[in-house]
């Protein structure tokens, strides 16, 4: 699994979730880490695994694989856009 906070409160953690049968997860949480929600909206799960997670600042972030799979946010995360 993989981590990355854009401020001391909102943050993300992504990977594989072995108690699901390993199915990909992408996660946030508001609260610096109490509690967790998952992410909707990203179409391609398979990529979770090898995303990097980029901040301009707490509001505008890039993830990417270094491939081929790309999301934006200008909300802090709260949505993510495919800008693949």
């Amino acid at each position: 699994a993989y981590m990355r906070f854009n401020n001391a409160m909102t943050g993300f953690a992504w990977g594989f979730d072995a108690d699901a049968a390993i199915a990909p997860v992408f996660l946030r949480t508001t609260d610096g880490g109490t509690s967790w929600t998952p992410v909707q909206g990203l179409s391609q799960p398979t990529a979770y695994s090898q995303f990097v997670i980029q901040w301009r600042n707490g509001d505008i972030g890039l993830a990417h694989n270094g491939y081929d799979v790309a999301y934006a946010t200008d909300d802090g995360g709260q949505t993510w856009r495919d800008v693949t």
